[in-house]
């Protein structure tokens, strides 16, 4: 059995929300451990090497909270300095499951604004009802364990 703050669901969540954005736009996303230098490397969720697209998955259904959020910021800095790195500009897009949760990264919010100057797209996406659902419970199971 797992345990109760175990992640799979929101695991599977994010590989949905990859398979639903890359049929949107065209892409062939899967996960990738990229390398920077000296061999240091990153690994996103997402990675469309022909098209040169990062992108990161929150399956979060709900506001973000506590840590959430500081997440979102260390996946634009993974973004910004993996193109730096390579010398290349990439499109970059956090894609969320739920409009309250991107809401950490749009309108007038330190975080939004980091999005909008380093060019990083906020893109949501309805995952089907029941897998909100599921990823609903499976959040009220981690914040009892969590507290």
């Amino acid at each position: 059995m797992s345990h109760k703050s175990d992640s799979q669901v929101q695991r599977s969540a994010e590989v949905k929300l990859l398979r639903l954005l890359s049929t949107r736009e065209r892409l062939s996303l899967a996960p990738r451990k990229l390398a920077l230098r000296d061999g240091v490397r990153v690994a996103v969720d997402g990675f469309d090497v022909r098209r040169r697209v990062l992108c990161e998955a929150y399956a979060h259904v709900g506001k973000t909270h506590g840590s959430q959020p500081g997440k979102v910021a260390k996946d634009i800095l993974k973004f910004v300095t993996f193109e730096k790195a390579r010398g290349l500009k990439y499109r970059k897009i956090l894609c969320f499951a739920d409009k309250a949760a991107a809401s950490c990264v749009l309108g007038k919010r330190w975080l939004a604004e980091a999005a909008r100057l380093f060019k990083v797209e906020v893109i949501t996406l309805n995952l089907p009802a029941k897998t909100r659902s599921i990823l609903r419970a499976a959040q009220r199971r981690q914040v009892m364990v969590n507290r």
